[in-house]
């Protein structure tokens, strides 16, 4: 049963348009039961949000496999991802490039994720209980930012830690709604964006909590 669930959620991405080889098959290889709650494991390949203890939710495979599809990491490079949340993306993203530091707010989220990821050997991603708007200097600069939350401002912090030539991708929200962004830092430090269709993300929280 597992297996047909698995083979009908990488039908259905391709399906909505998800044609990128790597993605789909580091999907495939990253069970998202592994990093929700037992009772919700059954649902793990379904292609719909899961609920997070304490709230938040685990974002749907189609559009992580929409964000990681604008955001194109590859195998040298290292990637900051704002919004921890399961952990989840953080795996599938350690199969697609050299390293990726995940941030959260909420500490019991990050022990919960570390640990997962720790006794499932995703040795490529590590996570700290941050402010993810302020992004990580000890790090800096990334070839890729990925901010899992939906945003109504710049972040300047995010921004200025991108290298030259590096990219973010972001829910973007104004008045029309929300749409997913890329932002690219050009060879003479300017910044472009290009919006890549709409959206659904809970709005990005400042400071920490619990």
């Amino acid at each position: 049963m597992s297996d047909d669930a698995r083979m009908r959620l990488i039908l259905e991405l391709r399906q909505k348009g998800v044609t990128d080889g790597r993605i789909l098959a580091a999907i495939e290889r990253t069970p998202r039961a592994d990093f929700v709650e037992q009772p919700l494991a059954s649902q793990g390949w379904a292609d719909t949000p899961l609920p997070l203890p304490g709230g938040g939710e685990v974002t749907a495979p189609s559009d992580v496999a929409r964000m990681l599809a604008a955001l194109a990491p590859g195998g040298e490079d290292v990637v900051l991802e704002i919004g921890l949340g399961s952990g989840w993306q953080s795996a599938v993203l350690s199969r697609l490039c050299a390293r990726v530091i995940s941030l959260e707010r909420r500490a019991s989220l990050v022990a919960a994720a570390r640990e997962k990821l720790r006794t499932r050997a995703y040795g490529l991603a590590d996570a700290y209980c941050a402010d993810g708007t302020l992004g990580w200097p000890d790090s800096a600069p990334y070839t890729h930012v990925i901010v899992n939350a939906a945003v109504r401002e710049e972040y300047p912090a995010l921004l200025n830690q991108l290298k030259t030539g590096g990219v973010m991708v972001a829910p973007v929200e104004d008045e029309r709604g929300q749409r997913i962004v890329l932002v690219k830092r050009g060879l003479d430090g300017a910044f472009s964006a290009r919006s890549f269709g709409a959206a659904r993300f809970a709005p990005i929280e400042k400071g920490l909590a619990d």
